[in-house]
């Protein structure tokens, strides 16, 4: 557990460091303020997004807070005439709620910058729960990450969560939710 690295050099490498000692690893930005709205987790359908809920639910119910759940998705993900709210992966995500005890109001919303929806969602109060670059990114910049350019563009209280890789290399921590697109044409 650390505090938030001003540093974006300084995060690349404690996140690169946790990934090779496979060592679970929590950022947190402003430790000081209080949150008094909700624990609004965002993901795009991270390799995260389960120990997101977790930390989410562990922080809502030690602080007495709601917890809201945003998915963000890619407008050419949604096929034509389906609302954001039937979006198959988010009906996951409520099950996955439900497994772990959590009532979670679920927001879905198309976008074509997961940055630009969740500064767009994030409100006066509330606490954000992130989830790390994947391991495939920790080769490049934290500046060009996505929970980096968050951070600049909000003054939340944040969680930064990363998990440690598994022993063996899985398609499920290669290919997710955010990567795959569906029903493209040629």
């Amino acid at each position: 557990v650390s505090e938030w690295l001003a540093d974006p050099h300084d995060m690349r490498e404690a996140l690169r460091l946790a990934n090779e000692l496979a060592i679970p690893a929590v950022f947190i930005r402003h430790p000081e303020r209080k949150p008094r709205g909700r624990v609004l987790v965002a993901t795009a359908g991270g390799p995260n997004v389960l120990q997101q809920m977790w930390v989410a639910r562990q922080a809502a119910c030690s602080l007495d807070l709601p917890v809201s759940f945003l998915r963000v998705v890619h407008p050419a993900v949604t096929p034509a005439g389906m609302s954001p709210s039937d979006d198959p992966v988010a009906a996951l995500d409520v099950c996955a709620c439900r497994l772990l005890h959590m009532d979670a109001r679920m927001e879905v919303k198309k976008a074509v910058k997961v940055d630009d929806a969740i500064a767009s969602c994030v409100r006066e109060g509330d606490l954000l729960v992130l989830g790390a670059p994947s391991a495939l990114r920790m080769t490049s910049d934290f500046e060009e990450s996505l929970p980096h350019v968050v951070a600049n563009r909000v003054s939340a209280p944040l969680i930064l969560l990363s998990t440690p890789p598994k022993n063996r290399l899985s398609l499920r921590g290669l290919l997710w939710g955010g990567l795959i697109k569906t029903g493209l044409g040629s």
